[in-house]
């Protein structure tokens, strides 16, 4: 356990024959919230635990290297390092982030929040496989899964839902049961997808009458990005600019997966070095890849692993500049 290795490192300066200690690699998790505590005065400390503790502790001092966010719950590798002839108000070890595993987004409990719901569920595994709602709230950009209902709330696939939902504690849960319930307040939203569609012939009769215009790069928005993309469906061919170059290549579709292959471009040079590095960009994450994809209010989303990767919005070829 985390705190076991914390207290062999620390013991080691206070024994008779101390030897140096080397530093070791940790696993820890990070609670989403700060508590009260008391060091060399009143602060708020971070909560951490090892894989293997059930209870949450105090840690009275840093983790160099990590930005800690409230409302995130983190699983991080971490070195821990004896601390040569450490203050006497200050710690005996030292602790230094080495990877963030995990961030995962905390629902506040006993409060309300904003939430969508995606038209489709996934495959997943709770107690055992089945099929998950996946969930999102308005700051995220990458859909979760819910393992469990929400109550008064009745889905149906194809179309997207903004909820307004109560999330409440669940006093002494079972060990495989959550630990908070999920009832519906309100439904502020509810748009049939156009991606969900089981006719993805007709979908793409739409995606091919239009001109798709990036506006969001891995969670950044763009504005006037300059790049855009038409497909023709009757040689499955696209064609665009990247910003400064024509490109152009081959794509395919299946259901809701389009594959992207022989993405090139003319070879001009643009003075704005910023134009470049961003086309460049571009072409190197749809060039022989595959995403899948919906199109929902008037945009054209491309996801990977199910995290929103590219965003396209709708321009009709007739405003066409």
């Amino acid at each position: 356990m985390f705190f076991e290795l914390a207290f062999s490192l620390a013991t080691a300066f206070i024994t008779p024959v101390q030897k140096k200690q080397p530093p070791k690699n940790q696993t820890i998790y990070v609670k989403e919230t700060k508590e009260p505590c008391t060091g060399v005065a009143p602060m708020q400390c971070l909560q951490i635990k090892g894989l293997k503790d059930s209870a949450w502790q105090n840690l009275y001092t840093n983790i160099e290297g990590f930005n800690y966010t409230p409302g995130y719950r983190y699983k991080l590798l971490i070195r821990v390092t004896p601390v040569k002839n450490p203050p006497a108000d200050g710690s005996s070890l030292k602790y230094t982030l080495r990877k963030v595993l995990e961030k995962k987004k905390i629902a506040k409990q006993g409060t309300e929040q904003t939430i969508y719901v995606k038209e489709s569920k996934e495959p997943c595994t709770g107690v055992a496989p089945m099929e998950c709602l996946q969930i999102r709230d308005q700051k995220d950009s990458s859909w979760q899964n819910l393992y469990t209902s929400i109550e008064g709330f009745n889905y149906v696939p194809g179309y997207r839902y903004k909820l307004l939902i109560g999330i409440t504690p669940v006093k002494n849960p079972p060990a495989d049961a959550p630990s908070v319930k999920y009832t519906l307040k309100k439904v502020l939203e509810k748009k049939k997808i156009a991606g969900a569609n089981t006719d993805k012939g007709n979908i793409w009769n739409y995606i091919s009458g239009k001109r798709w215009n990036v506006i969001q790069i891995d969670g950044k928005t763009l504005t006037q990005s300059g790049i855009w993309l038409e497909f023709d469906p009757a040689t499955g061919r696209f064609h665009g600019k990247g910003g400064c170059n024509s490109i152009s290549g081959g794509y395919k579709t299946s259901g809701d997966v389009i594959s992207f292959s022989a993405a090139i471009s003319t070879k001009m040079a643009c003075m704005d070095t910023e134009v470049m590095r961003r086309e460049a960009a571009f072409l190197h994450m749809i060039s022989d890849k595959t995403f899948r994809y919906d199109v929902a209010d008037q945009t054209l989303n491309l996801y990977d692993n199910n995290r929103l990767v590219l965003m396209f919005g709708m321009q009709s070829k007739e405003d066409r500049k």
